[in-house]
């Protein structure tokens, strides 16, 4: 995907022109491309060894809209999205705009199906027959406070609720842990965002989700997933939107919560 696509992605958001040409240069996603990027991603997967549970309650309709919580960095995500190929659900990650400034990453990210996330290209993809993963939590969740690893930071968004009423699509839940707890965090960004330098940030008019915490390893990761139970549109078609969308929110919370003790549960046996 060309770097001229997003002009500057810390910016607070893109102009509706850029999101015109980025849902007009959606680029496919055929079972070949895949199968070069998985066979690529193979030797990650040795190392971290993920661990799998409940893909068997994926169902077989489509499109689906995969939710999860976000661990440190999105360092889980490829290998949620590997497993999901392999299965011949060729999802598509929808990440933040900033990825996808950054030379070779947005390549890479690209050639896994990651593209920039917005309501409108949700919408193409979903209207196409394609499944979605989306974080609800974005950036702020990915990077961490301190006492606050694998809790949903979910503020007020009912985005993705309102996108799967609309276009009446199945929620899978995902569960995730192994990332957040292999990690220190020495100093969270609320600690020197609150300062003259958060001041000159706003001044500047970045975005402050961006800023990470400063953190040290504790030890390889071990990324673990949990599917939970779908959760159809349908039933909550018949209230008013904004009930409808907040109780679907709360549910798939809820859902992902569950799933986090279940994986909890049996990382201690």
């Amino acid at each position: 995907m060309p770097k001229s696509i997003i002009a500057n992605p810390f910016r607070v958001r893109r102009s509706e022109e850029e999101s015109g040409r980025i849902e007009a240069e959606i680029p496919e996603l055929s079972p070949r491309t895949c199968q070069l990027a998985l066979d690529f991603f193979h030797p990650m997967e040795l190392l971290f060894r993920p661990a799998f549970s409940g893909l068997e309650q994926i169902p077989n309709e489509r499109p689906l809209m995969f939710v999860g919580n976000h661990q440190f960095l999105s360092f889980d995500t490829p290998f949620l999205v590997a497993q999901l190929w392999r299965h011949e659900i060729f999802v598509r990650a929808l990440g933040d705009d900033f990825l996808f400034s950054m030379p070779g990453i947005a390549q890479f990210l690209s050639a896994y199906g990651v593209l920039p996330g917005s309501p409108q290209l949700a919408t193409t993809l979903l209207q196409r027959g394609e499944s979605i993963l989306v974080y609800p939590g974005g950036a702020r969740e990915a990077s961490k406070n301190a006492g606050h690893e694998e809790e949903l930071d979910w503020w007020d968004r009912l985005g993705f609720a309102r996108l799967a009423l609309r276009e009446r699509c199945t929620i899978v839940p995902v569960a995730a842990t192994g990332v957040d707890d292999r990690i220190k965090i020495l100093l969270a960004p609320e600690s020197y965002l609150n300062s003259s330098l958060g001041q000159l940030i706003d001044r500047m008019h970045l975005r402050r989700d961006m800023f990470l915490p400063f953190f040290v390893p504790k030890g390889l990761p071990q990324p673990s997933f949990h599917i939970c139970p779908a959760i159809s549109a349908e039933p909550y078609l018949y209230r008013d939107p904004e009930s409808a969308s907040r109780s679907l929110r709360s549910d798939v919370a809820e859902a992902i919560e569950n799933g986090l003790v279940a994986l909890h549960s049996a990382q201690n046996r």
